[in-house]
């Protein structure tokens, strides 16, 4: 080797050098900054873990692109192919696949299902109100009935999000807890008395519960009616 081509080679090897350790000045953390993908090809396909230089990227808070090329280039260089880095994205804590889809805060959840069934053993003065729910993805039930002589409150109280929101109204409107923190299916009945001979009544079986959210909602079932004997 001449003198001329060992110094060409010698100064084309100090310019990277210099050009990298530039880079490496310049290429500070932003808390702010935008994920980057712009070779989404390259990335890794599992975990966090099997990223060979996965923390030399999460350098700058792992949004600055220099970082992210320099890991890449380096992994590929390792022994990755084209083939090991198959169509992953990146956020600002880790690697995780474009196509996953199990992600347990968007899935559906199943509401209660409650139904309200017909009354029993009516007499004078007395009934037994029925009916039954299944929680499906929900726990916890707070299970009651509402009834009184006046349809519209018995109505409105379906409309409330908690027992405690549904106010008594003497004949009008009442309400009875049936079971409380209660989960799975199951049929309900409750025996009322004190009843008006010859009345019309209404009644619906609900339950109180914490949806997905974090709130206290209702489910009822639909409005029925009996009516008292003579």
């Amino acid at each position: 080797m001449n003198t001329k081509t060992f110094l060409q080679k010698t100064l084309v090897t100090l310019g990277a050098i210099a050009l990298l350790v530039a880079g490496l000045m310049v290429a500070t953390p932003s808390a702010s900054a935008q994920p980057v993908n712009p070779y989404p090809s390259l990335y890794v396909t599992s975990s966090t873990s099997a990223l060979p230089y996965y923390n030399f990227a999460m350098q700058g808070g792992g949004n600055t692109m220099f970082y992210q090329q320099i890991a890449q280039f380096l992994g590929y260089l390792n022994g990755g192919t084209m083939n090991y880095f198959p169509g992953f994205s990146y956020n600002t804590s880790q690697f995780t696949s474009s196509n996953n889809s199990s992600n347990n805060n968007n899935r559906n959840l199943d509401e209660p299902d409650v139904e309200t069934d017909d009354a029993d053993d009516i007499t004078d003065d007395e009934a037994e109100l029925n009916g039954e729910i299944d929680m499906n993805d929900f726990e916890d039930g707070y299970v009651f009935f509402v009834y009184g002589e006046d349809e519209d409150q018995v109505e409105d109280a379906t409309d409330e999000d908690e027992y405690d929101d549904i106010d008594e109204d003497g004949d009008d409107l009442q309400k009875v807890r049936v079971d409380n923190r209660f989960d799975g299916s199951d049929d309900f009945s409750e025996d009322i008395d004190d009843l008006d001979r010859n009345t019309e009544y209404f009644f619906v079986l609900c339950v109180e519960y914490e949806d997905e959210d974090g709130d206290e909602t209702l489910e009822c079932g639909s409005v029925e009616e009996f009516e008292t004997d003579n």
